[in-house]
């Protein structure tokens, strides 16, 4: 697509379809018999159909979630790549992320998975593989349906398949989970040198069916936070940027579709319950799978709950997603957005922080100190109105 395109974009692709659901999973997805096809058109056609809207910009990272977008033959997710390719301006060297379960990787003992040949051969030069545990029994315990043997294969399949930007995502503090198996897994993910790695504590939400088990033992906080910190530290060591809370990355492979999230970048997404933030006008997808199918036909278009954030909205979450990179927030950045110094709007919450030792002010950043990420989410509140 040719034409003046400006303003950098980001598009998220979500794919709801998973083979089953985790014991732990409170997202929009389905296992189970689904409409795949009816799907896809359907997404295709809303992608094509927002075009117009989204002329003045460039599509700089791609990321298909979910769910699990592998679960999908890959001519669909093909094919929706290709719908965005021939309706946007997709900057050279964009990056495409999928994200992949093991067991949907085509792999089984050998080391070399169909699909993920057919994807990287397609353009897709990403891939997040949601591997969770090295530990075969605390993965049933969490609803996994494959073996840290599958995730080592998938993993394996990857990279010969032409993968060089790998991410492998880990969770701590499970259900009887010791310090001795946190370092484990910590070694196994390191050895296997991933340019990425996603690193998230458990957190059992409401009306899941781990959170509905009476002998759910979970670690307690003192033994979350040495796991968190455990990781921290072997993985710097092992040659790892540690760039937001919860991720690390060799040099120069850090998400920029994330990173994007979290320095208030305008995203657009596509497929069910999908969210936007487009030229600070939020809005979402319906999230009834029945009625979005239906889209195709009525020619109605899906997305709904529009808001515009206001300028005090809009610093808000300037700050409180800023904060979430270990860098830290930009005050020439914040000036240049808000046309106003953030010491005349945050200058109070900042120097109480920093008196405190939770918030660092250097070379024109403000940043969470090394030892308060324990605190972050109380220090993220004092940031809204």
């Amino acid at each position: 697509m040719t034409g003046g395109a400006v303003k950098p974009l980001c598009v998220y692709i979500h794919i709801p379809f998973c083979l089953s659901k985790c014991a732990y999973c409170d997202f929009l997805s389905f296992s189970g018999s689904k409409n795949h096809a009816g799907y896809i058109e359907t997404l295709c056609r809303e992608i094509a159909n927002s075009a117009a809207k989204l002329a003045g910009y460039s599509v700089r990272t791609i990321y298909f979630g979910g769910g699990t977008p592998t679960v999908l033959e890959t001519k669909g997710l093909v094919k929706i790549k290709k719908t965005i390719e021939e309706n946007y301006r997709v900057e050279s060297g964009a990056e495409i992320t999928i994200e992949a379960n093991p067991e949907t990787c085509g792999v089984g003992m050998t080391a070399l998975g169909r699909p993920l040949v057919e994807l990287r051969n397609a353009g897709f030069n990403r891939i997040s593989i949601g591997v969770q545990s090295w530990c075969d029994v605390m993965l049933r315990r969490l609803g996994r349906v494959h073996s840290a043997e599958n995730a080592e294969a998938a993993f394996w399949a990857a990279r010969n398949a032409g993968f060089d930007n790998i991410s492998l995502d880990l969770m701590f503090s499970l259900p009887s989970q010791s310090l001795d198996d946190w370092k484990f897994a910590l070694n196994k993910t390191i050895n296997l040198a991933p340019e990425h790695i996603s690193c998230y504590g458990l957190t059992v939400e409401d009306g899941t069916p781990l959170a509905k088990e009476s002998d759910l033992q979970l670690p307690s906080d003192e033994l979350d936070r040495k796991m968190y910190y455990m990781a921290r530290k072997a993985f710097r060591k092992a040659g790892y940027s540690h760039y937001e809370i919860s991720n690390f990355a060799k040099p120069g492979k850090h998400s920029r579709h994330n990173t994007n999230y979290w320095t208030g970048g305008d995203y657009i997404g596509f497929g069910l319950g999908a969210h936007s933030l487009v030229n600070s006008q939020r809005f979402s997808n319906i999230e009834n799978f029945d009625e979005y199918i239906a889209c195709h036909f009525s020619n109605d278009y899906v997305a709904f709950n529009h808001h515009n954030l206001t300028r005090c909205e809009r610093m808000e979450e300037f700050m409180f997603l800023g904060l979430r990179l270990m860098g830290g927030i930009s005050e020439s950045q914040f000036m240049q957005t808000f046309n106003e110094s953030i010491t005349n709007v945050y200058g109070k919450q900042i120097e109480n922080f920093v008196k405190q030792g939770l918030l660092r002010c250097e070379n024109g950043r403000v940043a969470l100190t090394e030892t308060c990420i324990d605190v972050c989410n109380k220090i993220f509140t004092e940031f809204l109105q």
